[in-house]
Protein backbone atom coordinates (compact mmCIF):
# COMPACT_ATOMS: atom_id res chain seq x y z
CA UNK A 1 0.00 0.00 0.00
CA UNK A 2 1.19 3.29 -0.91
CA UNK A 3 1.66 6.77 1.53
CA UNK A 4 1.79 10.03 0.85
CA UNK A 5 3.10 12.89 3.57
CA UNK A 6 2.04 16.12 3.70
CA UNK A 7 4.02 18.16 6.05
CA UNK A 8 1.22 20.92 7.60
CA UNK A 9 3.27 23.06 9.46
CA UNK A 10 7.03 23.47 9.48
CA UNK A 11 9.15 21.48 11.93
CA UNK A 12 9.37 23.08 15.68
CA UNK A 13 12.42 22.67 17.23
CA UNK A 14 11.61 21.13 21.05
CA UNK A 15 14.73 20.14 22.50
CA UNK A 16 18.48 20.79 21.13
CA UNK A 17 21.49 19.38 23.70
CA UNK A 18 24.96 18.76 23.17
CA UNK A 19 27.13 16.47 24.91
CA UNK A 20 28.84 12.96 23.37
CA UNK A 21 27.66 14.41 19.60
CA UNK A 22 24.62 16.42 18.93
CA UNK A 23 21.11 15.73 19.02
CA UNK A 24 18.24 18.25 18.15
CA UNK A 25 14.10 16.79 18.17
CA UNK A 26 11.55 18.26 16.41
CA UNK A 27 7.74 18.17 15.83
CA UNK A 28 6.15 18.34 12.69
CA UNK A 29 2.07 17.85 11.82
CA UNK A 30 1.98 16.06 9.07
CA UNK A 31 -1.37 14.47 7.20
CA UNK A 32 -1.06 10.90 5.69
CA UNK A 33 -3.42 9.73 2.94
CA UNK A 34 -3.17 6.09 1.76
CA UNK A 35 -3.99 4.50 -2.09
CA UNK A 36 -6.65 2.73 -0.83
CA UNK A 37 -8.46 6.56 1.04
CA UNK A 38 -8.72 7.48 4.18
CA UNK A 39 -5.77 9.81 6.11
CA UNK A 40 -4.32 10.17 9.96
CA UNK A 41 -3.36 13.74 11.14
CA UNK A 42 -0.26 13.21 13.01
CA UNK A 43 2.30 15.08 15.37
CA UNK A 44 5.42 13.19 14.17
CA UNK A 45 8.62 13.67 16.67
CA UNK A 46 12.04 12.87 15.71
CA UNK A 47 15.41 13.60 15.97
CA UNK A 48 18.66 14.51 14.17
CA UNK A 49 22.03 14.52 15.18
CA UNK A 50 24.70 11.83 16.25
CA UNK A 51 26.57 10.43 18.87
CA UNK A 52 30.86 9.92 19.28
CA UNK A 53 30.77 8.22 22.52
CA UNK A 54 33.68 5.49 22.58
CA UNK A 55 35.30 6.64 19.00
CA UNK A 56 31.62 5.54 17.15
CA UNK A 57 29.68 8.18 15.53
CA UNK A 58 26.13 6.73 15.32
CA UNK A 59 23.18 8.37 13.35
CA UNK A 60 20.44 9.58 15.79
CA UNK A 61 18.20 10.53 12.75
CA UNK A 62 14.98 8.23 13.19
CA UNK A 63 11.19 8.35 14.15
CA UNK A 64 10.88 8.57 17.39
CA UNK A 65 6.75 8.50 17.92
CA UNK A 66 3.75 9.61 16.22
CA UNK A 67 0.82 10.99 18.30
CA UNK A 68 -2.00 9.86 16.23
CA UNK A 69 -4.74 13.21 16.58
CA UNK A 70 -7.10 12.02 13.68
CA UNK A 71 -7.91 8.71 11.68
CA UNK A 72 -10.46 7.19 10.11
CA UNK A 73 -13.80 6.48 12.43
CA UNK A 74 -13.28 2.90 12.86
CA UNK A 75 -10.70 4.21 14.96
CA UNK A 76 -11.48 7.11 16.97
CA UNK A 77 -9.19 7.24 20.15
CA UNK A 78 -5.80 9.53 20.11
CA UNK A 79 -2.82 7.14 19.76
CA UNK A 80 0.59 7.54 20.86
CA UNK A 81 2.71 5.26 18.85
CA UNK A 82 6.03 4.76 19.61
CA UNK A 83 6.05 1.94 16.80
CA UNK A 84 4.78 0.63 13.40
CA UNK A 85 2.57 -1.73 15.00
CA UNK A 86 1.02 0.64 17.54
CA UNK A 87 -0.52 2.49 14.44
CA UNK A 88 -4.07 1.52 13.67
CA UNK A 89 -4.28 -1.98 11.62
CA UNK A 90 -3.48 -1.15 7.60
CA UNK A 91 -1.72 1.79 8.83
CA UNK A 92 1.85 0.68 10.17
CA UNK A 93 3.53 0.76 6.43
CA UNK A 94 2.71 4.72 7.47
CA UNK A 95 5.28 4.63 9.85
CA UNK A 96 8.07 4.79 7.20
CA UNK A 97 6.44 6.93 4.99
CA UNK A 98 6.25 9.71 7.42
CA UNK A 99 9.74 9.10 8.76
CA UNK A 100 11.22 9.51 5.02
CA UNK A 101 9.30 12.64 4.98
CA UNK A 102 10.46 14.56 7.98
CA UNK A 103 14.42 13.19 7.79
CA UNK A 104 14.45 15.48 4.74
CA UNK A 105 13.03 18.26 6.21
CA UNK A 106 15.48 21.26 6.88
CA UNK A 107 16.75 22.25 10.14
Amino acid sequence: MRFDVHIAKPPTLISDSLGHGSRRTYAAVARVSRSSGGFMDVVAVYSRGYCDQHEEVESLDRLLGLLVVSAPVSFTQITLAQFPEDLPRGWEAAWEAVEEAVLVLPE
